[in-house]
């Protein structure tokens, strides 16, 4: 009942921290678009898990554990070259 009725849209202009939106390809609970909504709100990139559902980081572990260390591996990445 709780999720059906909350609605945070107006403290989401309040988060000043970089954010890491990861969604499932496949979520039937939230679509695509409301995690594309979500990281434009936040300034953000909304990371697609294909094949995914609601839960992607119990079904798809390994792509959701690369998406969170994407920036830090890219980064690394960036200096090695240097």
């Amino acid at each position: 009942m709780l999720l059906s009725t909350l609605d945070v849209r107006d403290e989401l202009t309040q988060v000043v921290q970089p954010v890491r939106i990861i969604h499932g390809q496949n979520d039937a609970v939230l679509p695509v678009a409301a995690g594309k909504h979500l990281a434009a709100v936040l300034h953000s990139h909304c990371h697609i898990i294909a094949d995914a559902g609601h839960v992607p980081q119990l079904s798809h572990s390994a792509a959701v554990a690369e998406a969170i260390c994407q920036p830090w591996t890219e980064s690394l990445s960036h200096y090695s070259k240097n």
